[in-house]
């Protein structure tokens, strides 16, 4: 079986190769050699980074497909509008889609699900806090389980509750060491849902999924991935060994380089975190080329500048360190590679996720690196805590209680004071459609469940560093004036705080400049909090808080000219989808 890799840095290609045994690797670094590549034989799979052609990668996509029909991974360099991503996952038959830098235990998870590969095998560990989770969430997972049996009860007609429990099953059990366990709970959320879309429940196959699950978390939890490794590149026995020493007190171990050759197959091993390389060591003057690619590569080095010169600048990739330099030096450097830079002003990371136990994991593995963590089970109480807090990074799951993530992440993006925070998802959803609708709503990543403590690391820490600039004028301050409110702010508000959202569709005559001035009075007459938002039909949807027809009619009449029409639906009264209440508030519609 061939795969082919188009553009991909060097660590990635390595860690592919390297876990993928089973399968030819072919690596191209420009559209010549995977051209070249793909008329020698063909490949099942190509995995390719949107840099590998000068081309506009809708452009290339479209030639590609001429001549490559199988799986096909797109690693997107740069933002792409919500028109272009559909592009690419319809007419372009992209499989999956990931933001640069790419996960790539998520990739290798993909190739290996979708072409029948295992990967291999990997050597033990002891993570104390993962087993420690484990057996406090023991009695969770067996209530899960509990659920999904009685949804095999010919009287339930209900689903919800066991397709909920499916979902965190599907969610957490990858984390414990399950990964079948993973794969089993999705097949039965799957189940559940088409049953809960009035399907027929396949109940058989359901109850042996069930069974399955029950005897894979009676099982002894198996050994998670090794820990952390740096390789390194270096010929002074005496400093490696004390580099050695500091390496295991942080519990990282050491591995030496000694041929820039051999590099690749080091990489591979999924507990590669960091390369440290002295410039002038033997094997880097032994082959510039290799060191050139390695100091460029999108993945954490720290470099050791030839001494009596001047180290060059660090970039987000490469942390240079001038010499002479202390091991402890080089193993803080390790760690501020691979994590977040301890500051005084640690960033903050607001985490939603119902799933009690993966926000447990998503906690401990952030809060280690000098992030602070603010979580949250009920997205009731997302505005509140968004606006006490001011976070960096918003982590949000897909599926939550009220509100989805993506209407979440929807809101956060029309919010001028909020719009600039990156957002990325984690979650057990790993179909494309739902990948792209979160890119849609205004994603800047999206991971995958289970969650692997320090890939969450890597990927929080490289997207803080990317919008650091941006978001640096966020903090400082605050646009004066008129609140700026969504809908979806105010939905959640009438949920929590139990009050009526009033939906007004305010239908007015006049020219198109009549109208503008219609909508700016309507606008400067009612509440900060409220929302006004024009349609293209000239009309104008107002949505305000308030348990009082009369109120809201009143208000809006005393701001609009007469022969004004207005129809009123109500949230959640008259429903909870848009479309439903914008339909009822049009056949309400009267006369002011």
């Amino acid at each position: 079986m061939r795969i082919l890799l188009g553009g991909l840095p060097l660590k990635l290609r390595a860690r592919i190769t390297g876990e993928l045994t089973q399968a030819e690797v072919v690596a191209a670094s420009n559209s010549e050699e995977l051209a070249q590549a793909l008329e020698q034989r063909p490949a099942m799979a190509l995995v390719l980074h949107e840099n590998l052609s000068p081309k506009p990668i809708l452009e290339y996509l479209a030639e590609l497909r001429v001549a490559f029909a199988g799986l096909l991974i797109l690693i997107l360099k740069s933002h792409h509008s919500g028109a272009e991503l559909k592009i690419m996952v319809r007419s372009d038959q992209v499989n999956q889609l990931f933001q640069d830098p790419a996960s790539a235990d998520e990739i290798i998870k993909v190739l290996a699900l979708e072409l029948g590969l295992s990967r291999r095998p990997i050597e033990p560990t002891g993570e104390g806090f993962i087993a420690e989770v484990w057996h406090e969430s023991l009695p969770a997972v067996r209530q899960w389980l509990d659920r999904l049996e009685h949804s095999l009860d010919p009287k339930n007609t209900d689903f919800d509750e066991a397709r909920r429990a499916a979902h965190y099953l599907a969610g957490d059990l990858g984390t414990f060491g399950f990964p079948k366990g993973t794969l089993l709970a999705r097949e039965a959320e799957q189940l559940l849902q088409q049953a809960s879309k009035g399907g027929e429940l396949k109940v058989q196959r359901l109850q042996r999924v069930v069974d399955a699950l029950r005897a894979l978390t009676l099982e002894e939890r198996p050994p998670l991935r090794p820990g952390n490794k740096v390789i390194t590149i270096c010929d002074s026995g005496s400093f490696l060994d004390r580099l050695d020493m500091e390496a295991r007190l942080l519990q990282w171990d050491l591995e030496v380089c000694d041929d820039l050759n051999d590099l690749p197959l080091k990489l591979a091993q999924a507990q590669a975190r960091v390369i440290v390389v002295d410039a002038q060591s033997a094997a880097c003057k032994r082959n510039p080329a290799a060191l050139q690619e390695l100091l460029s590569d999108p993945y954490p080095t720290v470099a050791i500048s030839p001494e009596g010169q001047t180290a060059p600048q660090s970039t987000p990739n490469c942390r240079w360190l001038e010499s002479p330099v202390t091991p402890y030096a080089v193993m803080i450097a390790v760690l501020r590679s691979q994590l977040a830079p301890a500051l005084d002003d640690p960033p903050c990371i607001l985490v939603v996720d119902d799933d009690r136990v993966s926000l447990s994991v998503i906690q401990h593995a952030l809060s280690q690196v000098d992030f602070h963590v603010e979580a949250l089970q009920s997205p009731l109480e997302f505005w509140d805590r968004l606006e006490s807090v001011q976070p960096d990074l918003v982590v949000l799951d897909v599926e939550l209680p009220n509100m989805s993530g993506i209407e979440l992440c929807r809101a956060v993006r029309l919010d001028d004071r909020f719009c600039r925070i990156p957002v990325m998802f984690l979650s057990s959803y790993a179909d494309s459609r739902t990948v792209l609708k979160a890119f849609e709503a205004g994603a800047d990543d999206y991971l995958y469940k289970p969650v692997v403590p320090d890939e969450l690391r890597t990927r929080v820490s490289n997207r803080l560093q990317r919008c650091q600039q941006t978001t640096a004028p966020r903090r400082s301050s605050r646009p004066a004036g008129r609140t700026h409110t969504s809908l979806d702010q105010l939905m959640l508000r009438s949920l929590r705080e139990d009050v009526s959202l009033a939906l007004a569709l305010v239908k007015m005559a006049g020219t198109p400049k009549e109208w503008a001035l219609s909508v700016q009075r309507l606008r400067a007459n009612l509440r900060g909090e409220d929302l006004v938002k024009p349609l293209t039909d000239q009309s104008v949807l107002v949505a305000m808080l308030t348990p009082d027809s009369r109120g809201v009619l009143r208000r809006l009449a005393s701001s609009l000219d007469a022969g004004c029409q207005i129809g009123l639906a109500w949230f959640p009264e008259d429903g909870r989808e848009l479309d439903a209440l914008m339909d009822i508030a049009r056949s309400r519609s009267k006369n002011c």
